[in-house]
């Protein structure tokens, strides 16, 4: 199957269903971004790290923000 990356692409995929959405871009046939792609539900994402790196990660995180600024 042909990878699905481009924009026409996006739009379609808009429209499909969250589950479908999924089994797509677990076997690989879109790599593009997926935020806002399956109506109705939120993307989040999650980082768990021990306790000892949550300072220096901390730090990263707003190292990193202040660079998209």
């Amino acid at each position: 199957m042909a990878r699905l990356t481009t924009s026409p692409i996006f739009e379609d995929l808009r429209l499909v269903d969250a589950d479908r959405l999924r089994r797509l871009v677990r076997i690989g046939a879109y790599e593009g971004h997926t935020g806002g792609l399956a109506h109705g539900k939120l993307q989040a994402n999650v980082v768990i790290v021990p306790r000892s790196f949550a300072r220096d990660f901390h730090q990263f995180c707003i190292t990193l923000s202040i660079g998209r600024r």
